[in-house]
């Protein structure tokens, strides 16, 4: 396959045209193909924004396929930050090329293994309720008649009514899995796939699987010609790359939690599992004693992991406590203010540590006294995957007491609600992901092509290079953009109300009302068909309470909130309902696809910035003031907000066709001079002055 060649595949005349009724002809899309092409020929990395409507999946599996079908050798990992984007492209996609090309490889979806149904645990769990499954009173049956007819083992797959509690009881995972040497090897859910996906060219996966692999790598010092969490490949591509920083630093950051502790504490030994007849996973410890003759440590082991579970506990209310009492949901810790932290928790924490260190030191002695022997060896394994883990989470607690042995690494506590209260959790997360990023990742892979529809900030993609590592070493790095070809002038609406207010945290009760009002006249004009877009979880819950019941009771349309059911199930309720208001954060700023009459009104509430006091957000900042000299805000805050502004603000067009307003409800887009540089990293849309009072009227006169 030539460049020519690939260029004529999507020419007017060309074979997809020809060969697909829906497809269109769209210039940047056309030379993204041959960007993808050139990418895999030689050791680069690409950089493509490809604006909404450019058809960019289609442009880099044309020639992944296309190498895939001449070398079934050739293997292309296409990695998405997305579940929506993984569906389109394993569902609609792929299967449309091979329509188009008459031709078919082996192409498969990767996804992490506690995404898989365990026969093993889930049939020993049955065993152990099975008379209340009999009586009719527990869930399993569900899930033991899902494993008989399933074909995947996905939870994802299973059409009943899910329990997280169950779910993760019979997922599977490495900890515990007897590989060969499980009675349901054959049929395993996870080794099948694992098998499928040894013999494919094309692997789909997410980016948390991706950089999960990149760290074994790490950790192995494997290179990308071995196996690892993925089989080996030679090129990447890696979609919605504008998330590939954040995304990093979350799996990169460690983390020591009470509840962490328990689970593991939990497989070493349970007490009420111990007195059960069954061959589960629980209790290693007496599995292992059974070859031994140590019963004064196994005891030993038995009274340190009881100490263990109450200190924990212990620990977790006095940090939950501390937290409280200051307000905080979150709190950089560093050496300014851990002296303050460590006076209410410090001892605690170091008798935390001190019987956490003491456990592994008694772990470790039977683990060397246990003989080394095929019959011992699944328990062996598991004994020491559950050792290691322990001794990470004990080390991340440790070196919160001790600070002056601190690196450059950002130390965080944070406060999580949950359903069974709060939870505490001490973490550990890289200053920069960039480093690793283009060590391990850019410069030992082949090929590397990035793309997304918001890298690029008007700044020859800087700040997205910048905190991704590239260009990384001497590898060649090309860099383009090619706009959406949708008409925004004509279709796309932008409102920015210049008498709206900014949040006002000491005036939240006005900040409400003035949102409520806004958003009220706004959806009324539009008839719905609109996604309320907040940064503030909190907010965007009372909003929703007050106006919910107002608006179907005087328009008859229905207002869900993010939430109420699991993300996917939200987005098909919602595009269904086609006049319906969905009140959203977070993720639903991005992978939204609800192209048509669906979504017509998209309303901002709140320029999103990273709040100030986000641990990674302020350390980062430090780091920047300090060694560069450069303004936080402009050199990281700004482009962060520009880049998520965008996302939000391509929610709206996602086909030529569609039509509808964007309302900025932030009065910063019009009175501060970033404003008008956020608004010019936008496409250029409609854009009429106005005010409050003419919402519905320019509303109304767009849409009908």
């Amino acid at each position: 396959m030539t460049e020519k060649e690939i260029f004529d595949i999507f020419d007017a005349d060309g074979l997809l045209s020809r060969m697909l009724s829906s497809f269109e002809y769209r210039e940047g899309q056309q030379l993204m193909a041959t960007d993808a092409f050139n990418c895999m020929k030689e050791p680069s990395v690409y950089a493509v924004e490809a604006g909404t409507g450019i058809g960019k999946s289609f442009a880099y599996l044309v020639p992944a396929l296309t190498r895939a079908f001449a070398d079934e050798d050739d293997r292309t990992v296409v990695a998405t930050s997305t579940i929506n984007l993984q569906k389109q492209i394993v569902e609609n996609d792929i299967p449309a090329l091979f329509k188009a090309f008459s031709q078919e490889c082996r192409v498969e979806l990767a996804v992490g293994r506690n995404h898989y149904l365990c026969k093993r645990k889930m049939m020993e769990l049955y065993r152990v309720n099975e008379l209340a499954e009999q009586a009719g009173i527990g869930k399993l049956s569900g899930y033991l008649e899902f494993a008989r007819t399933t074909e995947t083992g996905l939870f994802t797959d299973y059409k009943g009514d899910t329990d997280p509690e169950i779910s993760i009881e019979i997922s599977s995972d490495s900890d515990t899995c007897r590989g060969p040497k499980c009675p349901y090897y054959s049929s395993c859910f996870y080794f099948k796939a694992k098998r499928r996906l040894s013999d494919a060219s094309v692997i789909i996966c997410n980016h948390h699987l991706l950089l999960t692999d990149c760290l074994s790598r790490m950790e192995s010092q494997a290179d990308y010609s071995d196996e690892a969490v993925l089989p080996p490949f030679s090129h990447l591509i890696i979609d919605e790359a504008h998330n590939l920083e954040k995304n990093a630093t979350d799996l990169f950051t460690k983390e020591f939690s009470s509840n962490a502790v328990h689970r593991q504490l939990d497989y070493i030994f349970n007490p009420v599992q111990s007195k059960k007849k069954n061959d589960s996973d629980r209790n290693i410890l007496l599995k292992l004693s059974s070859y031994v003759n140590q019963a004064d440590l196994v005891q030993d082991i038995i009274n340190t992991i009881d100490s263990i579970n109450s200190q924990a506990d212990y620990l977790n209310t006095e940090v939950v406590t501390f937290m409280l009492s200051h307000n905080l949901s979150n709190l950089y810790v560093n050496r300014q203010n851990v002296g303050k932290v460590m006076e209410s928790v410090g001892t605690v924490c170091n008798n935390m540590v001190l019987s956490g260190s003491n456990l592994v030191d008694l772990m470790s002695r039977l683990l060397r006294k246990v003989p080394d022997t095929e019959e011992t060896e699944v328990s062996r394994n598991q004994f020491s995957s559950r050792l290691t883990k322990i001794n990470s989470m004990v080390e991340v607690l440790k070196e919160f007491t001790q600070p002056q042995s601190w690196s450059e690494d950002i130390h965080y506590i944070e406060n999580i609600r949950t359903k069974r209260g709060n939870v505490a959790t001490f973490n550990i997360a890289p200053i920069e992901v960039a480093p690793i990023l283009s060590e391990h990742l850019f410069q030992k892979i082949d090929s590397v092509l990035c793309t997304s529809a918001t890298m690029d900030l008007n700044d020859d993609f800087a700040f997205w290079s910048r905190e991704t590592g590239l260009p990384a070493g001497n590898k060649k790095f090309v860099r383009h953009r090619y706009a959406s070809p949708f008409d925004y002038r004509k279709n796309l609406m932008l409102l920015t109300p210049v008498d709206s207010l900014a949040y006002n945290n000491d005036d939240i009760d006005s900040y409400r009302a003035f949102l409520v009002n806004a958003i009220k006249d706004a959806v009324s004009s539009s008839g719905g068909g609109a996604l309320v877009l907040f940064t503030n979880a909190k907010l965007m819950k009372e909003v929703y309470e007050e106006l919910s019941p107002v608006i179907k009771e005087e328009t008859g349309v229905n207002c869900y909130v993010q939430g109420q059911l699991e993300r996917y199930r939200l987005m098909e309720k919602f595009k269904k309902d086609i006049d319906s208001v969905l009140f959203a954060t977070n993720s639903f700023w991005e992978g939204v696809d609800a192209p048509g009459n669906t979504l017509r009104l998209v309303i901002i509430t709140k320029l999103p910035f990273t709040m100030p006091t986000d641990p990674v957000f302020k350390a980062r900042s430090e780091k920047i003031e300090k060694e560069k000299g450069f303004s936080p805000f402009m050199y990281l805050s700004l482009p962060e907000a520009m880049m998520k502004l965008k996302q939000g603000y391509g929610r709206l067009m996602r086909h030529a066709t569609d039509k509808g307003i964007v309302l900025i409800l932030d009065s910063r887009i019009s009175s501060k001079g970033y404003g008008a540089i956020m608004l010019s990293n936008l496409p250029e849309s409609y854009h009429p002055q106005c005010r409050l009072e003419s919402i519905s009227s320019n509303i109304e006169q767009f849409l009908y």
